[in-house]
């Protein structure tokens, strides 16, 4: 891994200074992968595009941000999962698009607990875990009707769901040959009646000039 320059950018609400991380290279060696379709690679650390900012706590846009001239100023940081969702309500999204990728995010960041260890998932209880499943239904509807990776992650949303039969009947349907770990891994999942986020082994590797 290669480190690029940080780029400064100021908060679109109170204009409080942040660093973004960049990468000149980085490479897969050492990745994670998980049914959700989350990736950690070691090598190549992922900036979110969602930030929460650390003066006033605004959720914003990197691509929204205003880029200034290097300043010292602490890096940005990732939302929360509650305050994620609190950028869905507010009406943060002004697209497809961005809907998207916060409720994606905010799905992802749900996900964490069990993906670092914590299997009791405590979203799933209270009002928190009732505005985590909307949110998953929400994000099944943003996804196209044809687009085969976009059916695994229609299938591992209804698994997490516990709505297993429409689980195997969509993911019976994935048949490119590089989706296959992640469909035999969400069918075994399903099988077992198992509702958690799972990794997924035996990932290619590859070197990424950025």
């Amino acid at each position: 891994m290669l480190p690029g320059p940080d780029v400064t950018v100021a908060c679109p609400a109170c204009g409080a200074f942040a660093n973004v991380p960049t990468l000149r290279s980085g490479n897969t060696f050492g990745t994670r992968v998980w049914t959700d379709g989350k990736h950690l690679s070691p090598m190549l650390p992922e900036i979110p595009p969602v930030v929460e900012c650390g003066s006033c706590h605004a959720v914003y846009f990197l691509a929204a941000a205003r880029r200034v001239n290097d300043r010292e100023a602490p890096a940005v940081c990732e939302p929360t999962e509650h305050r994620y969702y609190d950028a869905i309500a507010s009406g943060l999204a002004l697209n497809h698009k961005e809907e998207f990728l916060l409720r994606l995010y905010a799905w992802w960041k749900s996900n964490d607990r069990v993906r670092f260890g914590l299997r009791e998932a405590e979203a799933d209880n209270g009002t928190i875990g009732t505005i985590r499943r909307d949110n998953m239904t929400a994000l099944i509807g943003l996804l196209g009707p044809d687009d085969q990776a976009d059916q695994v992650m229609r299938a591992e949303l209804l698994r997490q769901l516990g709505r297993f039969d429409e689980t195997f009947i969509v993911i019976n349907g994935v048949t490119e040959a590089e989706l296959a770990p992640a469909v035999q891994t969400i069918t075994a999942s399903c099988e077992a009646r198992d509702s958690y986020v799972q990794e997924i082994r035996a990932i290619p590797k590859r070197t990424i000039l950025l």
